[in-house]
């Protein structure tokens, strides 16, 4: 029902809310890693 876009950007920012703060900031190659989404397309999504 959903694409495989929105899928992709909902699970870089529930990782996103999920392991950062102020003190820890995330970035993109630490997400793809984890939710095994290709770097340069997450990064356009986000």
């Amino acid at each position: 029902m959903f694409s495989n876009s929105f899928k992709y950007a909902i699970k870089g920012v529930l990782y996103l809310a999920l392991h950062s703060n102020e003190d820890h900031k995330i970035m993109i190659r630490d997400i793809y890693r984890v939710i095994h989404v290709p770097e340069a397309y997450l990064a356009k999504l986000l």
